[in-house]
Parts: structure tokens; C-alpha cells; sequence
């Protein structure tokens, strides 16, 4: 467990005064711990982005008296000292308070580092989830997680909110770019390879979040009411957790919607029924950002800020993201005194935390570790990785990749030549982004000069006014599209419209130009049927990170063969929505570009296709194929089975993934693949919404073609 025996842990447990045990499970965001006296009524844009040493006034109030357990950085407040040495002193005066308190018990710490050290000067900014996924390789998440814990752990951190094992339902939420895309087996795939890279070293935990069904919004916006069937949670909505679970996640963050009439952050079916009983979670339940108040301020299910959070601890909340009110430690420590908590629930939740800083080895004092370079060369390559191979290749009319013939380009759009569009929300802070504070990287437009030495000239138009200036024609035209970056409430749209300004840019520019390629970047997918008749070629990037621009370069350059395939379907029009692959069978799909799509600069062609014709209910399906590469080019593919279960008891969804494998594949070579689906996927959810095996038929599609598969009880 650590340093410490259960006999210590319990006899500490016991010792504790009420007070000192709910210090403990409360989480204060540091932009707190800068300003003392703290102004409760002060507006949320005052102290949205406060950038100051810390105050040590307010060191003492928290700290010492409060005895909060647990300092987390949200974004919104930002170090003065935003260097590495300048975390690891914050980490040293927070131990300082710490060791003049009773027990000395040390305080964990997390943040939310969802592309990388995303707070921190010169750390590589990694492409958003959502890019990852586009992938389709689940070892790049694992790497990507080994990189940011090192640094993370260095820095003196020990939690990070992340993995999102989130599924997006609906292309106009704002997170859609933090989630895992549209698939569950494919969401489950990428959490869990998420939560043993952030968790190898057994020193540091990760977070899975927001359990559960936080992306199903019918109405596009963040936090408002969820309304679904079991049936679809179990379907849509669990597996990643599961995957998160198995895995051994050590925290859990809760969703900050009420679903089906029920606030989640006091759901003791969600808590105790899915995630304790079912799962088997033996880890932190923790609360998104003052969601305990908002079951009284924003659910109103019930009648006061009292009730409202005993309602939620007693159902099974374990740390309480206050972030910044103190006044809500005193009304736990009120509830408890006069019995309204039971302290049996508090222990329960004092067991898990003090076991956690035990097994964390955190009360000996901070050990050092081994110094962690931050920028380093392995994280820098990793995002590249990644970059190459999460960008998508939605059109291509035979003008990707650049010729060597081109001796003139032309780039057009600020996107072109900034950093901020590539990073994306969260970066440097949660959704202000300075252009200024981004160091790192190149911009797409240094990217491609210093990439391509053969062309002669490369120019550059910001926006109309400069795009007037080159009559002539260029011998190719990229024009970068991107959404400014944004976060969370009040970043949905209503619409899924590319920036008019951009759009008129784009329609100016093909007046005058024969070849236009389009660079999207937008972190999630936008309306884009005008754009596919301006652009003979359109590459979607997602949120690309600090090397976004020497990633897409490369692309564009043929240096690198793109190889990454939707996570998520893109709509005709908003009109359309919800457009999901994975819907109820006999459901409409007609999106401009289906989940699991994109193309390469070569072909492949799929040959000895072997799909058994039945199967009984205690054996694996396993397919083999061989698939050829055509084309001149190395290139690597995703080789994805799709599934269709029926005529069992229930209606089934009308496709989902079995299973994928992506490979290279060497130009002109053929390569055996084998995928084996477990048994137990095969299982149908049934009336009783239990996971069953059932005599049925399943259809197979891979490679383009069907097989029927006679699945015996």
C-alpha cells in the first residue's frame, strides 16, 4: 500500500476530527489559493484567467485551516512562474503548509492535462482525443500518456483528468474534441491503452470522464438535460468505462448533466448500481467543477445548497471540486456534525484517499525523480506520430500529393500562420488562448517553406485584402480553414457552418486559382458540402497541436502517406442530425462522409476474404484476409469488420464495430491479417437489458463485402 501499515491508515482515520476528514475530500482549484480575502461575488470573467504568485494568506486558510486535501488546476488560474521549476516550487511551498498541520497529511494534486502539459511553457501540445482516435491506433494513446505522466509526475502532479472516454452524439457540443468520437468498442479500445500509459509507473493516477452519457445532448449543448434509454447507455455509453475499470482506473469524474430527471452527481444507480456494483470501481468518485451546489442552483431538484450536497455524498461523491468557495467546506462539516452525513459514508471515502497518498508514496515527502526534460525530442516525435496519422483525407482529385512540378504555392487563411488554431481549447489555460504564450512548433505556413526547398516561391494571404494582391495563377492554392478555439458551455453551435469570412475567402480564391486544397481545422465535423465543390482536395486535421503544422506539411508534401479515418460521421447539413452510424437498425444514415472513411494517396485491395458461416456460443470469430497494396506508395490501412446483429429478441443498432487492425503496407506487397473478435462481444443485449448469448444471425462486412454468419446458442 505504501509506506504506511492499515493498521497506521485506520488508527489515522480514527484520530481525525471531522473537520480534518472533510478537508480532506475537498478539491480547490489554485486560482484560489492567489487571492486572500477571496471575494465570493466576484464574476466569473474576473477570475477566469488570474495570473499571480501565490498568496499566502490564503496557503494558511486552506491549507491549514480548512485542510483541504486536494489542489487541482483547472485553467483557471495560471502560474506566474509558468516553467517547469516554477511548478515544482509551487509543489514545495504547498508541502511547507502542509507540514504545519496536525497530522501532516500531504495534499494530492491534479490537473487537467488533456493534450499534454497543456498549462505549461514549452511543453509539447499533443493533438486533441478526438485526433488521436482518428488514428485508429490505440498504442499512440498509450504512448502519448507515458510521455505527459513523466512530466506531469515530475512537475509534483499525481492525478490527470483524463482519459475522456466521452461519446459524442451530437457534432454541435463543444467537447465533441475531448471525447472518443462515435464508437464505443472503438472508445473503449483508446481509454484503456489511455489508463495503463498514465498509470505505469504506480505512482500517478489517471481520471476516466464524465461517467456517464455525458455526450448524448439532444439538443447540442453542454450540460443541459439527458433523456435516453438504458438500453443505450449500456450500448453506447458504458463499454469505455468498463475498458477504464478493467484497466484499473483510479478516479472516476461524474457527468455534470441530469439524466433521465436525475442530477448524476446524486444518481445512486449511476454510483452504487453501475459503477460500484456492476463495474467493480474500487477508486475516487469526483465531481466536476461546483456541480454538488448546482443540484440546488442549476438541477433545483432540491430545496437548498444544504441539501443538495448531502443528497450528493450520500449517494457517493468521494471528493468535492468546490473549486473555490470555502463556505461549502462548512456546511459538510455542519451536515456531518448533526448527523446528516453519516460518518460511516465520510470514512468510507477518507479510506480511499489516504490509501491512494499512501500507495502514491506521498508520506515520505515528494521523492524526486529523475529530471524529465519537457519538450523533449520522444514527445515531440510521439505528436508527430500522431499528427501523421490522425489526419484525414476526405477528397482528393488527383492533386495531392504536391508535385515536385509546383514550383509556386500560394497559402491563404490566418489559420495558416498561427498556433493557437492548431492547439485548439485547453491550451495554456482552459478557453482564452494567446497566440503569444504558444512557443513551440511551426506554423503550417514555416512548415511547408522550410519543408520545400524545390519550390521557388511561396506566398501567403491572410485575408481578402492580401489575397487581392496575386492576380496570377499559383500552380496550387492551400487555403486553411479553422474554428477559433473554444471550450466547454457556450461554445456549442446552433449551426455547423464553416466562418462565413472563411467561406467568401475560399470562393474568391477559387475564381482565380485551378488547384485549391482546403486544411480543416476544426475539432469537430463541420458542414462542409459547399467546401467539397471549391477544393479538388480537402484534408481534415482536427486539432493538430504544436506539431500540427510540420504534420500536415508533411502530408501535403507526400512526404507522409495519410492514414487516418473518421471517429466520427460528418453531417449534410444540421438539418440532418442526429447523424450516427451506430443508431437503431431500420434508421436513416446518409452523412457526406461515414464514420471509419478516409482515403490514401494509394489503394488496397482486399483479397481471401475467410468469414466462418456459423458459429457456436463459446467460440471467437476469427477472419482472415490478405490486403494488397496497389499503388506506388507505402501507405497503411485500418482493416475494419463491421457487425449487424438480427432477428434476436430486440431491435439491434444497424452497425457497429467488431473489430479493426491498421497495418503497413508496403507498395505493391500483399500482408495476411488476422482479427479476432472475443466471444463475448458477440453477446445481443436483451429485453432484460442483460448481454446474452442468443441464437441469431450475424452479418459480417469487411472489405467491402457481406457475410452471413449463423451464430448457435
Amino acid at each position: 500500500m505504501g509506506q504506511i501499515s492499515e493498521k497506521d491508515l485506520y488508527e489515522m482515520i480514527h484520530a481525525m476530527t471531522i473537520r480534518e476528514k472533510i478537508g480532506q475530500l475537498q478539491m480547490i482549484e489554485i486560482h484560489r489559493l492567489m487571492e486572500e480575502p477571496w471575494d465570493e461575488n466576484m464574476a466569473e470573467e474576473d477570475w477566469n484567467y488570474i495570473k499571480k504568485d501565490l498568496n499566502p494568506k490564503a496557503l494558511e486558510r486552506v491549507l491549514i485551516e480548512y485542510g483541504v486535501g486536494f489542489i487541482f488546476y483547472g485553467g483557471t488560474g495560471i502560474l506566474k512562474d509558468n516553467t517547469i521549476e516554477g511548478w515544482r516550487n509551487v509543489c514545495d511551498e504547498l508541502k511547507k503548509y502542509t507540514d504545519k498541520t496536525r497530522l501532516k497529511i500531504p495534499v494530492l494534486q491534479g490537473l487537467d492535462a488533456i493534450h499534454g502539459f497543456n498549462y505549461l511553457s514549452n511543453a509539447t501540445i499533443y493533438p486533441h482525443n478526438l485526433g488521436v482516435v482518428s488514428t485508429w491506433d490505440d498504442s499512440l494513446a498509450y504512448r502519448l500518456a507515458k510521455n505527459v505522466e513523466k512530466e506531469l509526475r515530475y512537475a509534483g502532479m499525481n492525478f490527470v483528468f483524463a482519459p475522456n472516454g466521452d461519446i459524442a452524439r451530437d457534432p454541435r457540443w463543444s467537447c465533441v474534441y475531448e471525447s472518443c468520437g462515435e464508437d464505443p468498442y472503438l472508445a473503449a479500445k483508446m481509454t484503456e491503452q489511455y489508463v495503463k500509459g498514465y498509470q505505469e509507473s504506480k505512482l500517478f493516477g489517471a481520471c476516466a470522464k464524465h461517467f456517464l452519457a455525458y455526450g448524448e445532448s439532444s439538443t447540442g449543448r453542454d450540460r443541459e438535460p439527458i433523456d435516453i434509454s438504458e438500453r443505450t447507455i449500456r450500448e453506447i455509453h458504458l463499454p469505455s468505462f468498463r475498458a477504464a475499470v478493467q484497466a484499473g482506473v483510479k478516479m472516476i469524474m461524474l457527468n455534470s448533466s441530469s439524466l433521465n430527471g436525475i442530477p448524476v452527481h446524486k444518481n445512486k444507480w449511476i454510483m452504487q448500481k453501475l459503477l460500484r456494483e456492476e463495474l467493480g470501481f474500487q477508486g475516487l468518485i469526483v465531481s466536476d467543477w461546483a456541480d454538488l451546489q448546482k443540484i440546488y442552483t442549476r438541477h433545483m431538484t432540491m430545496d437548498s445548497l444544504k441539501s443538495g450536497i448531502i443528497a450528493a455524498i450520500n449517494a457517493g461523491i468521494d471528493l468535492n471540486m468546490v473549486p473555490d468557495n470555502l463556505d461549502i467546506i462548512d456546511i459538510i462539516i455542519n451536515a456531518v456534525e448533526n448527523g446528516l452525513i453519516p460518518m460511516k459514508r465520510i470514512n468510507e471515502s477518507e479510506e480511499r484517499v489516504l490509501r491512494l497518498k499512501a500507495e502514491f508514496n506521498l508520506f515520505n515527502g515528494r521523492k524526486e525523480s529523475e529530471v524529465v526534460e519537457i519538450g523533449s525530442p520522444e514527445s515531440v516525435e510521439t505528436a508527430y506520430h500522431i499528427v501523421s496519422e490522425s489526419a484525414v483525407l476526405l477528397k482528393n482529385d488527383q492533386v495531392l500529393p504536391i508535385s515536385d512540378n509546383h514550383k509556386r504555392i500560394l497559402v491563404v487563411g490566418e489559420a495558416a500562420d498561427t498556433r493557437r488554431h492548431l492547439c485548439g481549447g485547453w491550451t495554456m489555460g482552459w478557453n482564452i488562448i494567446n497566440e503569444e504564450d504558444i512557443q513551440l512548433g511551426d506554423t503550417l505556413l514555416t512548415a511547408l517553406r522550410k519543408n520545400s526547398k524545390e519550390f521557388s516561391k511561396i506566398d501567403y494571404a491572410k485575408d481578402e485584402i492580401e489575397l487581392s494582391k496575386y492576380k496570377e495563377t499559383a500552380d496550387m492554392a492551400i487555403m486553411v480553414i479553422a474554428e477559433e478555439p473554444y471550450a466547454e458551455e457556450g461554445c456549442d453551435l446552433p449551426e455547423l457552418c464553416v466562418p462565413q469570412e472563411q467561406l467568401d475567402l475560399l470562393k474568391k480564391l477559387r475564381k482565380n486559382q485551378e488547384k485549391v486544397v482546403c486544411v480543416l481545422i476544426s475539432g469537430r465535423p463541420l458542414v462542409i458540402a459547399n467546401i467539397l465543390e471549391l477544393a479538388d482536395a480537402i484534408v481534415w486535421c482536427c486539432l493538430p497541436g504544436t506539431q500540427g503544422g510540420t504534420g500536415i506539411a508533411d502530408i501535403l508534401l507526400g512526404k507522409v502517406n495519410p492514414s487516418g479515418k473518421l471517429p466520427i460521421s460528418f453531417p449534410r447539413s444540421s438539418s440532418d442530425l442526429p447523424v450516427l452510424y451506430n443508431s437503431r437498425n431500420m434508421t436513416t444514415y446518409n452523412p457526406l462522409f461515414p464514420f471509419g472513411y478516409g482515403l490514401s494517396y494509394t489503394s488496397f485491395t482486399y483479397e481471401n476474404i475467410y468469414v466462418p458461416e456459423e458459429l457456436e456460443a463459446n467460440q471467437d470469430l476469427i477472419i482472415t484476409l490478405d490486403i494488397r497494396n496497389n499503388g506506388d506508395l507505402d501507405g497503411k490501412e485500418v482493416v475494419q469488420v463491421w457487425g449487424r446483429h438480427l432477428y434476436f429478441s430486440c431491435v439491434g443498432l444497424r452497425l457497429e464495430l467488431l473489430g479493426y487492425k491498421k497495418l503497413l503496407v508496403r507498395k505493391g506487397q500483399v500482408e495476411n491479417v488476422t482479427i479476432v473478435i472475443e466471444k463475448d462481444r458477440l453477446k445481443v443485449l436483451n429485453e432484460e437489458n442483460k448481454y446474452v448469448f442468443e441464437e441469431h444471425l450475424l452479418q459480417v462486412l469487411v472489405g467491402g463485402k457481406q457475410f452471413d454468419i449463423r451464430l448457435h446458442k
